[in-house]
């Protein structure tokens, strides 16, 4: 869509009033059968009106933080689309403009949280309340508000936040302390340089009857705890094999990153 402007000089003529009036007549066409330029906004400013310097410092100064805030709206949108695992080629979707724009017109302060009990809703009556007995869903607040939401609307059925997504929780609660959080920023360095180089990686795989460290998980919390269960387990297997003859005759043995990866092994807190 393209912003324009038409520019006039007034005179006390009466031939440039009837063209004031003509030009007048093409915005509204153009605004009502979308002829011309596509125009969404269309300004008529004659000469007379121009802003003088203060106002075009101001309107620049404006345009400015216009871009400022479009790029930082675009980055959130983005991060929010990478955290959900949406699909950028979304936005091309005509429905993804029609909502971004509805939410630009709305302004600050609009509770997207509601969504979630819309959704929840038209999820129950597609089913039927009368089939349905309890609602699951994550912890998340949202979910929460959307749950209470429904709770109020079908007295009959009941919400409840999942179990494992609770447990997740807990567990992101617990990775905060420090001793564990120095303790699992030490598994991911071990297991990074162990699976950033194929040589070591077959080696531990030798020692560890073809086991492996990395537990993926959905969440990175679960995957966190999990990589420290393997890594106890294997704990003899791993010492063994930065012990062996094997390692240090390696080339890997003689690297710094390698050095550390055996030290973290041997150490008698591992």
């Amino acid at each position: 869509m393209v912003n324009c402007s038409i520019v006039i000089q007034r005179t006390q003529g009466q031939n440039t009033e009837t063209a004031s009036l003509h030009a007048r007549e093409e915005v509204k066409v153009a605004l009502l059968i979308g002829m011309a330029w596509e125009v969404q906004k269309h300004e008529l400013i004659f000469l007379d009106e121009i802003p003088d310097e203060t106002d075009l410092l101001s309107t620049t100064i404006n345009d400015a933080y216009k871009k400022e805030l479009r790029e930082k709206a675009c980055a959130n949108l983005a991060r929010w689309m990478n955290e959900a695992a949406i699909p950028f080629e979304a936005v091309k979707l005509d429905s993804f403009g029609v909502a971004v724009e509805s939410i630009g017109r709305y302004g600050v302060g609009i509770n997207l949280r509601l969504l979630m009990k819309f959704r929840l809703d038209r999820m129950v009556q597609k089913v039927g309340v009368e089939n349905v007995v309890q609602v699951i869903t994550n912890n998340a607040s949202s979910y929460g508000l959307a749950g209470q939401l429904l709770e109020a609307k079908y007295p009959t059925l009941y919400w409840t936040p999942c179990a494992a997504h609770c447990v997740d929780l807990m567990l992101e609660d617990i990775g905060k302390l420090p001793s564990i959080a120095r303790t699992i920023k030490k598994a991911i360095e071990l297991t990074g340089y162990i699976y950033n180089h194929s040589s070591v990686f077959n080696m531990m795989r030798k020692y560890t009857s073809q086991r492996n460290l990395l537990r993926p998980t959905k969440t990175r919390f679960a995957t966190s705890f999990l990589t420290l269960s393997s890594i106890h387990r294997q704990h003899d297997n791993l010492r063994k094999m930065f012990t062996s003859e094997e390692w240090s005759t390696s080339k890997w043995a003689k690297e710094q990153m390698g050095k550390k990866a055996c030290q973290a092994v041997l150490s008698p807190s591992f």
